[in-house]
């Protein structure tokens, strides 16, 4: 036999688990703005079935409702192309600003630039080529050769500053993932002693 509270039990399961719904849902309109946030569901099934639940003639009574997990909301498949595509603008990104500052450096095309230094300084040698003698364009082979070279010193010094820059992006790239890496690595300590209770971690997985 029943007790004659087996109704205001269930009602009473019943009320608790609708509880939970209504505060996963504010929970879910409270993280609305938060990045990297996923939505979480609560996950309600019929209770467990007591042998003591069987009533002669009838069968066996339900117990209710309870919660069975809290699951969160995700596209395994969307979340895949989102670190994909996000890790290649991130390179491509890297990439282009690095090709940016190496054209800045050669500067073309300028008068000023590498090419046009270089150029103006081939055709002094082709008028002292033809006139050997002069004086004047001697003095003007002179004059572009050293600013040619100088050109060229200064380039040589903007790139070694360029590739100062990228082995300082590096070494602050690779201290960055050491340190997420910890992170994770805590986080899935923090995730597998929750779980192996039978809880689902979601706001640590979303941390994560």
């Amino acid at each position: 036999m029943h007790s004659s509270f087996f109704g205001l039990e269930i009602a009473k399961k019943a009320l608790f688990a609708q509880q939970r719904v209504q505060e996963n849902i504010s929970h879910n309109v409270a993280n609305a703005n938060t990045p990297g946030y996923s939505r979480q569901r609560v996950v309600l099934e019929s209770s467990y079935i007591s042998p003591n639940t069987v009533m002669p003639g009838i069968g066996q009574l339900g117990t209710g409702v309870s919660v069975s997990d809290v699951t969160r909301i995700r596209d395994t498949f969307a979340d895949m192309q989102f670190r994909h595509e996000f890790s290649s603008l991130g390179e491509w990104g890297l990439q282009s600003d690095i090709l940016r500052q190496v054209e800045m450096v050669f500067n073309e095309p300028s008068d000023i630039g590498i090419s046009s230094v270089l150029t103006q300084f081939w055709r002094s040698l082709e008028e002292l080529a033809k006139t050997p003698e002069s004086l004047e364009v001697r003095e003007m082979v002179k004059e572009r050769a050293v600013t040619l070279s100088s050109t060229i010193n200064h380039a040589a010094t903007q790139l070694s500053q360029i590739i100062d820059d990228i082995n300082f992006r590096i070494s602050v790239n690779v201290n960055e993932v050491n340190t997420i890496a910890a992170q994770i690595a805590e986080l899935n300590g923090q995730i597998e002693r929750l779980e192996i209770t039978g809880i689902t971690a979601s706001d640590l997985r979303d941390k994560r």
